[in-house]
């Protein structure tokens, strides 16, 4: 371009808007090498459909870590041309990326109270790594990557944060250090490099444009054929064109999905993506353990600053967030079974490891399906589960108890599982009285395994030949 005004403007266009040219000159070009690997490769597209907007959202972030960023090459190159102006915003970076990182720092050493008085964290991050301990934060209201907002009448709302790149990307790793610093073992909590590593790692792989990488990575880790059949069908389903528009519901068009719903084939990971079909009458939702309900799924919205439109939050990081809002419950049983970190396991989808539930249909619903439902709301003794649960909360036996060791017997989190594992097993019954082809296939099974085809008498067991040392 030969007017240098107009060349100043459009690259200062593309680095607002994220889509300047990964060629810098760097020496680890990382993002610009993988994507000439996938020009070369273009069959692989769909590991990372986006490579230059993701990168140049960290190397936005990069620049402005604190001390580190002022080595970066593009500061580095900034400072060398002796510009005051150019020196001036390699220091502003800086002060910049210092200010956020100790306000993140601030925030995640803070807590907000409800109305009961329950405490819980202002910042989130990517929560419990066991999804059973984790579905129970979320069903309670909990949300990962968000901020907490107190409302007047006492409640919390989160308001998811990480949908913000580059400007909230600080947060999510101060809010992963404190929670691995927590939970890692206290011969790495010594290394706070290795605490930090661990944060920024786990704050990438959550990011949407890198999740059919780490979705490919965690097939080759546990690969059977029905995690590939899911995987497969993912990415077909991700093909179809403005599907994730339409999931979001169209004004006068389509409704957003509001039921959280099992893809659990190739086909069902095409229902769930496709438009204009009620995707309910082919798809089970997914459901609360502790009451059999479908589970609500929390659409996107756009919110204000959850510290206020008038705060430092808001005057540094902006007024205006994207994402998903959850209320937090006033539910405490629920809150109690998450505050212990209590993993209450789901039912397992293939019995006498040779039948599998999700074969087994009755109106469009699997056993398995049947039998999550049936968990929360059969009663024992004339209480459901979270009945029993609440009951057994407020008696003094319970408040006795010890807590922190899972694997203690007399222990609250044992305690908790035990009556669970209760009425797993009785909905367990339930499904086989409903599902009777079910039921006689387990008994198959059973005789099969333990050789009760035919009777036996003590003569018809032969005696085999002993030996002290096998042979050679």
């Amino acid at each position: 371009m030969d007017n240098p005004i107009a060349a100043e403007a459009l690259q200062q266009s593309r680095i607002s808007t994220f889509t300047n040219t990964l060629e810098d000159g760097r020496l680890l070009n990382i993002g610009g090498a993988w994507q000439k690997f996938l020009q070369k490769t273009p069959y692989l597209r769909f590991l990372t459909p986006f490579v230059r907007t993701p990168t140049n959202l960290w190397r936005q972030f990069e620049t402005r870590i604190p001390v580190y960023g002022a080595f970066t090459k593009p500061m580095k190159d900034l400072w060398r041309t002796g510009d005051r102006r150019a020196r001036a915003e390699v220091l502003g970076r800086q002060v910049f990326g210092i200010s956020a990182a100790l306000y993140a720092w601030h925030l995640t050493q803070s807590s907000v109270k409800d109305k009961n008085g329950d405490v819980y964290p202002k910042i989130t991050g990517n929560g419990p790594k066991d999804f059973n301990i984790k579905k129970t934060w979320l069903n309670n209201g909990w949300q990962p990557y968000s901020i907490a907002q107190e409302n007047e009448d006492g409640s919390i709302t989160y308001k998811q944060y990480n949908r913000m790149d580059p400007r909230f990307y600080v947060f999510g790793i101060a809010a992963d250090m404190k929670e691995n610093h927590a939970n890692i073992d206290d011969d790495v909590k010594g290394s706070m490099f290795s605490v930090m590593a661990l944060s920024a790692m786990k704050s990438a792989i959550n990011k949407s444009y890198v999740r059919g990488l780490s979705d490919a990575f965690d097939l080759t880790q546990r690969t059977t054929p029905k995690k590939f059949e899911q995987y497969v069908g993912k990415q077909f389903a991700n093909a179809i064109p403005y599907q994730a528009l339409v999931g979001q519901g169209i004004p006068g068009i389509t409704e957003y999905d509001t039921d959280m719903l099992e893809a659990r084939s190739f086909v069902d990971q095409l229902i769930k993506k496709a438009p204009f079909i009620t995707k309910t009458d082919y798809l089970e939702p997914r459901r609360d353990i502790l009451t059999g309900e479908p589970i609500v799924r929390n659409p996107n919205s756009i919110y204000f600053n959850p510290e206020g439109v008038i705060s430092f939050l808001s005057f540094t990081q902006g007024p205006i967030l994207v994402g998903k809002e959850s209320q937090l419950k006033d539910d405490p049983v629920v809150l109690e079974i998450a505050r212990l970190k209590v993993a209450l396991s789901e039912p397992r989808k293939v019995v006498e490891k040779k039948i599998e539930l999700l074969d087994y249909k009755i109106d469009g619903q699997s056993a398995y399906g049947y039998w999550t439902e049936r968990i929360g709301k059969i009663e024992v003794k004339g209480l459901t589960l979270k009945e029993k649960l609440e009951r057994t909360f407020k008696s003094l036996s319970y408040k006795r108890r010890q807590e922190g060791n899972v694997d203690f017997d007399g222990g609250k989190q044992k305690t908790i599982q035990k009556i669970f594992e209760v009425y797993k097993r009785e909905a367990f019954g339930e499904v086989i009285e409903k599902y009777e082809q079910l039921g006689k296939d387990i008994q198959n099974v059973k005789k099969e395994k333990y050789g009760f085809l035919q009777p036996m008498r003590l003569g018809d067991v032969k005696e085999q030949p002993k030996e002290l040392l096998p042979s050679q």
